[in-house]
């Protein structure tokens, strides 16, 4: 008996071997697809504490309006130099590219959608201290119709995002179920392309990817839509270890962009192309939206309705969108089903924007001085 029970103590061992190394495996090959991305393996993350990183999306429109504003913004870079500190924005595809290189350490921050700040704040302690998208997100189809008459449809979809969410509610709140509709998961890069060819009869997208699609045919048209938020959010690891200053000084930077963008549209078409230039640069094509439609986007976003980026609480209650997703993001498998969503919560301050808007002269919000 002792023997058996020896025996089978080694066959458990071994089998518990061969799991781990399965798991470092798998764990190996994830970190070596995105550190090889043949993007992202050319960029030389600087280890100096006095440099700021902070990872963007080129391709998220009209948000990255803001973005290049702050680039360019010489108050900033003098309130960065005078505690000691450079700012640097690595680009990225989206949003999950960005919470991967921020939970290697590679990033102190990043900005991007409900989404992404929801998954990072489940992986690890962030802070969020501001707004910097209130769009929508939407579905297109190919012509003129109600969202009922979706029912045997090819729909194109990006899983796990905040489009997701809003397919399934808007086909829901139509009495269709998921097997009524083909649902196709693909990254939004393809959508516009899959939409044009006809492999898909409609799709469910975020900006801009939803007006590449409706512009590109006066047949088509936006038959549902629903909040979208975004936000710039760091590790509170970097946040409590003497950067808050920093913080600080980027979000006043935000705040003085849209003021900036707001007071002229001479200033908002001037970003525009600036952004234009960084998605064509970055994609490696011309971009695919005129600086028309850009700035029409941009006027119904947060550039355009709300200057004052401030995290709308109500959204972060049981009632509110962020802890519908929240939910979403669970039933899903996207985040672990043992994660409270007071956790979450906990990640938004909704005190920075207040203190600075209550501090105008000592943050220079009025001093417009872009490169």
């Amino acid at each position: 008996m002792i023997r058996q029970f020896v025996i089978l103590k080694l066959i458990c061992l071994l089998l518990s071997c061969i799991v781990i190394l399965q798991v470092a495996q798998i764990g190996c090959s994830v970190d070596k697809d995105i550190l090889s991305h043949p993007i992202y393996s050319k960029y030389a993350f600087s280890t100096s504490k006095d440099v700021i990183k902070i990872g963007i999306q080129p391709l998220y429109l009209p948000t990255n309006i803001i973005i290049e504003a702050m680039k360019r913004d010489n108050v900033l870079k003098r309130q960065l130099a005078a505690v000691g500190k450079t700012l640097m924005f690595y680009p990225f595809l989206k949003g999950a590219d960005v919470n991967a290189f921020l939970l290697k350490g590679y990033l102190h921050g990043g900005i991007g959608g409900d989404m992404p700040t929801i998954t990072a704040a489940t992986k690890t302690d962030i802070i969020v201290p501001a707004l910097f998208q209130m769009g929508f997100t939407s579905i297109v189809a190919k012509e003129h119709m109600m969202v009922g008459d979706l029912r045997g449809k090819n729909i194109g979809y990006a899983f796990g995002s905040n489009a997701h969410y809003m397919l399934l509610e808007a086909l829901a709140a139509a009495g269709i179920k998921e097997q009524d509709v083909n649902m196709l998961s693909m990254e939004i890069t393809d959508m516009p392309d899959a939409f044009e060819k006809g492999n898909v009869d409609a799709l469910a997208a975020w900006e801009p990817y939803a007006h590449y699609a409706f512009f590109s045919s006066t047949a088509h048209a936006i038959i549902y839509r629903n909040i979208s938020l975004g936000f710039i959010y760091f590790s509170k690891a970097f946040f409590v270890d003497n950067n808050d200053k920093a913080v600080y000084a980027i979000i006043a930077a935000e705040i003085r962009a849209l003021k900036w963008l707001n007071q002229d549209t001479k200033n908002l078409y001037t970003a525009i192309e600036w952004t234009r230039t960084t998605e064509g640069t970055f994609a490696g094509k011309k971009a695919l939206l005129t600086t028309l439609q850009i700035a029409d986007l941009a006027r119904k976003d947060l550039i355009g309705r709300a200057p004052q980026p401030r995290i709308p609480q109500y959204e972060t209650t049981e009632e509110g969108v962020l802890y519908k997703e929240f939910t979403f993001l669970k039933q899903i498998g996207k985040i672990a089903t043992d994660i409270k969503w007071q956790h979450v919560k906990d990640s938004f301050n909704f005190s920075i924007v207040d203190d600075i808007l209550a501090n105008t002269q000592k943050y220079e919000i009025d001093t417009f001085s872009y490169e």
